[in-house]
C-alpha cells in the first residue's frame, strides 16, 4: 500500500510558491529537491528538500496541469514519500 502524499501544510515551505506559475522552474525545484532528499547525509537537508518537494508538488497540483502529467509528477513525488523515512539514514 502506497503512503499518502502529505497535505501542504504539512512542509515548513508551505505557501512558499503559492503565487509562482512557472511550471518548469517549479518542477526544475521539484526534481532538484527529490534527488537532494534522497541523497543527503545531512538530516536537516533531506528534511528540509523533502518539504520543498511537497510544496512544488501541491502548487503545480494546483495549477491544473493535464492529467498525463500531473501523473507522472505524482509518481516522482509518491516514489520520494515511499523512499524517505529509510534513504536519507541510509546516507
Amino acid at each position: 500500500m502506497q503512503a499518502p502524499i502529505p497535505e501542504r501544510s504539512a512542509s515548513r515551505h508551505a505557501g512558499q510558491y503559492e503565487n509562482t506559475s512557472d511550471v518548469e522552474r517549479l518542477f526544475q525545484v521539484l526534481r532538484d529537491s527529490l534527488q537532494i532528499a534522497l541523497e543527503s547525509k545531512v538530516a536537516d537537508t533531506a528534511q528540509s528538500r523533502y518539504d520543498l518537494a511537497l510544496e512544488c508538488y501541491h502548487q503545480l497540483v494546483s495549477m491544473g496541469l493535464p492529467a498525463e502529467i500531473l501523473g507522472k509528477i505524482t509518481e516522482f513525488t509518491q516514489s520520494m514519500v515511499e523512499r524517505f523515512p529509510t534513504a536519507w539514514r541510509v546516507n
